[in-house]
């Protein structure tokens, strides 16, 4: 499928078990390779960066695993390597793992000589649906979740759904959160596709349908002014989750956690209809995406009042009213509290 972003328009291959094209796209590529992957991707598929090394002028990074690695220190030793490599304009850089990887390398391709091409191999569910596509890319600073980063499009997306097969549950469910959001902003049909046993799942068209949903989201408003902020449903506390759980809580299970607390929020608080909450719910517990929760309402405050979508003393919600229909709501900072209370209860 091709991907157009206004000026930015580039391919993503959907494919399964086809190391092979991504192999032979590379090789048709003139100019260095530098690859950035973690070590759980390493260890996983090291056969394959085995076999990308024998490409002409290809070198590799390896980073921690996990969100540590989306900081200033870490950025600044891949940046040296890719120095000591010579990497020009004319070079790449491919980012080869989950999310994490994702960020940290478009922050970096973005960034190095003020831009070189960037390719995204995502690995995760959460990464092919979500961060590998729309342009978005950053590193925590502090406690806080992607305080400093860019808008840098990929020259180029290579999804294999083959790589789902080494994934544990828990990352699946990680994708799926994603994907249910999806669902409750746009489209009841694909809930329903989500609605049954894992082992029955289409993982390639549920991709596909999600970036399809994306894409209508973000192809005009590349830098979130408008339309693309509904994409940040349950993202408010989500990534507030995440601060103050110092990334225990990973992305998918905050955003699993907002959406469930903005939804129940939603209708104590006179907006969603009765049956949405018993429905999401029912979803959560065959899916398996229940998660308690607990933490302090000042502690959450505190880390909403970092967030990027904060704006003088409102913050623009993103409020679901039934599946498949959302109002963006700019609500005053001072009203957030019952916005927590009514929807961290059950």
């Amino acid at each position: 499928m091709d991907i157009q972003f206004n000026d930015f328009p580039y391919p993503i291959y959907l494919e399964h078990d086809h190391f092979s094209q991504l192999k032979e796209r590379l090789s048709q590529m003139s100019g260095k390779k530098f690859l950035l992957t973690d070590q759980n991707v390493a260890t996983l598929y090291q056969e394959q960066i085995d076999q990308l090394d024998q490409l002409a002028s290809f070198s590799y990074h390896i980073v921690p695993p996990g969100e540590g690695s989306k900081s200033l220190a870490c950025y600044q030793e891949v940046m040296n390597h890719m120095v000591e490599v010579g990497l020009t304009r004319s070079d790449c850089l491919i980012a080869f793992g989950g999310g994490v990887i994702g960020d940290l390398g478009g922050f970096l391709a973005a960034t190095y000589l003020r831009g070189i091409n960037f390719i995204q191999v995502p690995t995760t569910l959460l990464a092919m649906v979500d961060s590998a596509i729309g342009g978005k890319n950053g590193i925590n600073f502090g406690a806080y979740k992607n305080q400093v980063g860019t808008f840098y499009h990929p020259a180029w997306v290579h999804i294999d759904s083959s790589y789902l097969n080494t994934l544990d549950i828990r990352q699946i469910n990680n994708g799926l959160a994603e994907i249910i959001k999806y669902a409750i902003l746009t489209d009841p049909a694909l809930l329903e596709k989500i609605n049954r046993d894992k082992s029955q799942l289409n993982y390639l068209n549920l991709i596909k349908r999600s970036l399809e949903i994306k894409h209508a989201y973000v192809a005009n408003d590349l830098h979130d002014q408008g339309k693309r902020q509904y994409l940040n449903l349950g993202h408010t506390f989500a990534h507030a989750i995440e601060s103050i759980s110092n990334h225990q809580v990973n992305h998918g299970e905050a955003v699993a956690i907002g959406l469930l607390w903005m939804a129940r929020a939603s209708f104590k608080l006179g907006w969603a209809r009765q049956s949405f909450v018993p429905l999401l719910e029912d979803l959560y517990q065959k899916q398996g995406l229940f998660q308690t929760y607990y933490c302090d309402s000042q502690d959450l405050m505190k880390a909403i009042n970092h967030d990027k979508k904060k704006q003088d003393l409102t913050i623009h919600l993103i409020i679901p009213l039934e599946i498949g229909k959302c109002v963006r709501q700019a609500i005053p900072v001072h009203e957030l509290g019952q916005w927590i209370e009514a929807g961290s209860r059950i």
